[in-house]
């Protein structure tokens, strides 16, 4: 009885060792097979691609049948856009066809954004610029209804701007209210049409009116040409656009 259960059980072991057999078997002819086509592969010289362009670099690599791949990009003001810094393998290196050439790309200098500085005063406004990695250009002294003195009235570049790092900003500070001789436009923004209109009846400017739909300032100013705190002469023109 013993030897007629045994007899599956052998059978059993038996189609496991021949499988196992057979899985080696092909483990090593695909590895073989592998190698085999590796090394019918020529050997090749990487070239230099540092410096060149990615166009420029495929048009070295393709008749090498090499490959090409970017891996990282490094911010570079001293570089045009699109080079290549950085390649691994190096020059001269001798690899096999099919080899991948992995490199780094410029992507010129690095980018920010311009604070808003309106409203602040000198310090607080330095302060940002530093913080942000730009540099602080010149620096005007207008009259200002608006602001008081030393207290930043307009930037350029302005607010929000996207600019490469160590970009110089310039400013407008204020320098405090005018004298009696000298009139300035105030900032009607969301003021009543009828201030604008009070304002130029004592100044003798004269102010165009233009509508538009906003439901949020009826009746008030949305926008107006010149700019706040620009000097303004009898007769001068201002122009306003209201909500209606």
């Amino acid at each position: 009885m013993t030897g007629f259960f045994n007899k599956p059980i052998m059978k059993k072991t038996r189609f496991i060792i021949y499988g196992v057999i057979f899985a080696v078997f092909l483990g090593l002819l695909a590895n073989w097979t592998f190698e085999s086509f590796v090394h019918s592969r020529r050997e090749v010289d990487v070239p230099d691609v540092v410096g060149k362009t990615l166009f420029e670099t495929l048009e070295l690599l393709e008749p090498l049948n090499l490959g090409l791949r970017k891996v990282a990009v490094e911010f570079d003001k001293n570089l045009p856009t699109g080079v290549i810094v950085r390649q691994n393998p190096p020059a001269a290196m001798r690899v096999r066809e099919g080899r991948i050439i992995r490199v780094t790309i410029a992507v010129g200098a690095e980018s920010v954004f311009v604070p808003t500085l309106e409203g602040q005063n000198l310090r607080q406004a330095e302060i940002k610029i530093r913080a942000a990695t730009l540099i602080l250009g010149e620096i005007t002294k207008n009259y200002s209804l608006k602001y008081p003195s030393d207290y930043v009235i307009k930037q350029s570049p302005p607010p929000a701007a996207r600019v490469s790092k160590e970009t110089v900003v310039n400013l407008v500070i204020s320098g405090g209210a005018p004298p009696a001789d000298v009139v300035l436009l105030p900032d009607f923004t969301a003021q009543s049409v009828e201030k604008a209109e009070a304002w130029a009846r004592e100044t003798g400017a004269t102010v165009e009116y233009n509508f538009e739909d906003n439901f949020k300032f009826v009746g008030k100013v949305i926008r107006q040409t010149p700019e706040f705190d620009t000097i303004v002469e009898p007769g001068t023109v201002v122009s306003v656009v209201a909500g209606r």
